[in-house]
């Protein structure tokens, strides 16, 4: 059987269509599958290979933080870190929460943080640099404990991680991101370099740079306390 010219024609267009549309579904399921490899070859800084993060917020009194009562008369300060420590109630919470879930177990580590990533960082302070080249950077900092950083393998590349021995009442000690670290000290070695924040604080790590803010976004500035 043969039909008109016309129907051919338009059977020629609708195949061509079809066609068309296939190639470019072909392609955006390529583009697709080279996004997704790409974003799972992404250095984040951290390995959460068989890693359980939770998140908590102790609501009760007891463990919120109450700023300092303003003095009278006297002009507002901004907060340093010194004075937005938590209450000694979270530390102790902290500690027997970790002490259950390190005796769980396959469980191999454990630790704390105030902030987690893919999660942006709680607040931003600028940090001064002391010694014969002051200077000052800014830095999203977040506290943590000697557990978190074993448990997420991110890399010290200088220096130590925190210790049992930097409790409250011992002087105040940092670790710092690559990039802080760069921004502050340049070519100089950042290890037992003093800044000031609040008071003396004393560097005594450095840390790979932990992506916090996604994927798609470069690792921030980032001081641990």
């Amino acid at each position: 059987a043969t039909t008109e010219r016309p129907t051919t024609r338009w059977r020629r267009g609708l195949v061509g269509i079809q066609s068309a549309l296939c190639t470019a579904l072909l392609l955006t399921a390529a583009l697709l599958l080279v996004s997704f490899w790409k974003l799972t070859h992404v250095p984040t800084g951290f390995d959460a290979q068989q890693v359980l993060m939770a998140e908590m917020e102790l609501s009760s009194p007891t463990y919120r933080f109450v700023p300092p009562a303003p003095v009278p008369g006297a002009q507002p300060k901004t907060i340093s870190i010194s004075q937005m420590k938590p209450p000694p109630a979270v530390g102790a919470f902290q500690q027997n929460l970790l002490l259950r879930v390190r005796a769980i177990p396959g469980v191999t580590e454990a630790g704390t943080t105030s902030a987690l990533p893919f999660r942006n960082p709680t607040f931003g302070t600028e940090f001064k640099r002391e010694g014969a080249l002051p200077g000052s950077g800014f830095g999203y900092v977040f506290y943590i404990d000697t557990g978190y950083l074993p448990a997420l393998k991110a890399r010290v590349v200088r220096g130590r991680n925190f210790s049992s021995a930097d409790t409250a009442g011992a002087p105040r000690v940092a670790m710092v991101s690559e990039k802080v670290a760069q921004r502050l000290f340049g070519d100089l070695n950042p290890i037992g370099q003093i800044v000031q924040n609040g008071g003396p604080v004393e560097i005594v790590g450095v840390v790979s740079d932990i992506r916090y803010e996604g994927f798609d976004r470069p690792s921030q500035p980032a001081p641990g306390q």
